[in-house]
């Protein structure tokens, strides 16, 4: 896979699409960042960790969890992939977003300073960002004065 944001994004739109409940997603560091930034804009209601169960990966997972970054669910099995398992959110049994468009891509690197962040659909949607400080929606970085590279849009 080359694009696992836009990967994880257009998986997203499509269950949102098919009224399903959850999906799976592989597990990365940034797509965990960025699960957790949707999740706090409202467009994701739970995102938890599916891990192997190990001692090593069960111990950290535990220290997340009592930490309260994120729910864990160990699984048992030969072959169990680390996933990110997202509920999304639905209002009046619709999705809680229409759109999703991808503002910075693996060939075209986009970088903004936040005074030139504009607005999404009248700040309607989010712009979700990739910061210094971590993945956040355009509404943070305004508030934390920092820019860095706009990953998509969602409205």
């Amino acid at each position: 896979m080359t694009d696992p944001i836009g990967d994880m994004i257009i998986r997203i739109k499509n269950a949102a699409a098919s009224k399903k409940a959850s999906l799976s997603l592989p597990l990365s560091k940034k797509t965990l960042a960025v699960a957790q930034a949707l999740e706090r804009a409202g467009y994701l209601e739970v995102v938890s960790l599916s891990l192997p169960l190990s001692k090593k990966t069960l111990a950290v997972a535990q220290a997340l969890e009592r930490a309260g970054y994120l729910e864990v669910v160990p699984k048992k099995g030969k072959k169990v992939s680390k996933l990110v398992e997202v509920k999304l959110a639905y209002v009046n049994n619709l999705p809680r977003f229409k759109e999703v468009r991808r503002v910075s891509s693996i060939s075209k690197r986009i970088y903004q300073k936040i005074k030139n962040v504009a607005p999404v659909k009248s700040r309607f949607g989010n712009l979700i960002m990739s910061t210094p400080l971590g993945v956040l929606t355009d509404e943070e970085a305004r508030k934390k004065n920092v820019g860095g590279e706009p990953l998509f849009q969602i409205w």
